[in-house]
């Protein structure tokens, strides 16, 4: 399963991050498979996995919080032009198809 963040914050970077496959860890670790240096993301701050049908987003513990559409989730599916907030970073999420 194919999934792309677009980023929508103000950020200048403009960036698209493609996901080919699942399961991925978003996190400022340099072990995480997305990588975020951004201010309020935790090492291994949230995955984002496959579960028969759906993707979920999970959060892992982080001290700032992960958030689905402007709600703190710990876990929820990810779906097509869902908003993802991981510290100070914002997504859109994007599915082929």
């Amino acid at each position: 399963m194919k999934l792309t963040l677009v980023r929508v914050d103000e950020s200048p970077q403009n960036e698209a991050i493609e996901i080919d496959g699942l399961p991925a860890v978003i996190g400022s670790s340099s072990d995480a498979r997305i990588r975020l240096d951004d201010h309020g993301v935790c090492s291994f701050h949230c995955s984002i996995t496959r579960h028969q049908d759906n993707v979920i987003v999970r959060d892992l513990g982080s001290r700032q919080g992960t958030f689905l559409n402007g709600y703190r989730v710990r876990e929820s599916v990810l779906r097509h032009g869902d908003r993802v907030a991981v510290g100070g970073s914002q997504f859109r999420a994007q599915f082929p198809g």
